[in-house]
């Protein structure tokens, strides 16, 4: 199902861009006497694309799951394209075409391909961390993670390439600064080269943050945070076959799992709420175990 999910997904934004582009042009084409039905098949049409252009602009850390905004726009698009070809005296059937072709494809991509389930995680609350070695920047010989003697806060995180998971790591950035005054970390992981996380993360503080490379998913799939050829076909030549799924993950000092946070939606984001608050539980407990 993945690498089914990993083909559509990369047909369906080319052919609705292409599709979005052609429908614009005819809009153009028949200004100023504009149909009814050439405006409610570009709204139908371009109304993901050009929220999508806006997403990566703004890189928010999360935003709702069903998009109810772009839906309503799809929605009515198709509904003005059915309107204007209904009241024509002489229709042309491209509009609702396109907007019935914009509608599918929208609905097929909001409730079928954006619903993917975390992979099975292969440590459980109270479990220690499996040895792994992940790729920093101040040291040669790399990162143990069972050897991090402080709460901490675990952001796997995809990559530059995803606005969403840029935003998180924003998000969780501009934590950092509080994070440290009560002793605990924050380390950023992802299977891209440092300098591009480096490139991420410039302008803020990184007290206590360690950014760190997971070359080829390795310990992440160690951990079973990895969706196999789930990688969208158009990004394979740059980031390979096999995706993060985004995960919050907190460990006490003694490097024992205490909450692992994942979401069901493409589009979701782990809340930073209860990864703070258990990790706050964690220090707490680290502290009266001295």
């Amino acid at each position: 199902m993945e690498r089914l999910k990993a083909v559509f997904v990369s047909l369906y934004l080319l052919l609705t861009s292409v599709l979005a582009i052609w429908v614009l042009w005819q809009c153009l084409a028949h200004w100023p006497m504009l149909r009814w039905s050439w405006l409610g098949a570009a709204l139908a049409c371009a109304a993901l694309p050009l929220w999508l252009l806006g997403l990566y602009w703004r890189r928010p850390p999360r935003v709702a799951a069903h998009l109810p905004g772009v839906t309503l726009v799809v929605w009515l698009g198709t509904g003005l394209a059915v309107f204007g070809t209904l009241v024509d005296d002489n229709p042309d059937w491209r509009p609702l075409a396109s907007a019935a072709a914009g509608l599918a494809g929208f609905l097929f991509y909001l409730l079928w391909y954006s619903h993917r389930p975390p992979p099975e995680a292969n440590i459980q609350r109270g479990m220690r961390l499996p040895a792994g070695t992940l790729r920093v920047a101040d040291c040669v010989d790399g990162l143990d993670a069972q050897a991090i003697a402080a709460p901490t806060l675990w952001l796997f995180f995809r990559g530059n390439w995803s606005p969403l998971c840029c935003g998180q790591v924003r998000e969780l950035l501009a934590l950092a600064p509080q994070l440290a005054g009560r002793g605990m970390q924050l380390v950023l992981v992802s299977p891209q080269p440092l300098p591009r996380t480096e490139a991420l993360c410039r302008g803020a503080a990184l007290q206590s943050v360690r950014l760190c490379q997971d070359p080829g998913l390795a310990f992440a799939r160690s951990l079973g945070l990895v969706r196999e050829g789930g990688m969208p076909w158009l990004l394979r030549g740059l980031w390979g076959r096999d995706v993060l799924h985004p995960t919050l993950m907190v460990t006490d000092a003694d490097g024992d799992l205490i909450l692992l946070a994942q979401c069901d939606n493409e589009r979701s984001r782990p809340d930073t709420g209860p990864a703070l608050k258990a990790l706050e539980r964690g220090a707490l407990r680290d502290a009266e175990g001295e």
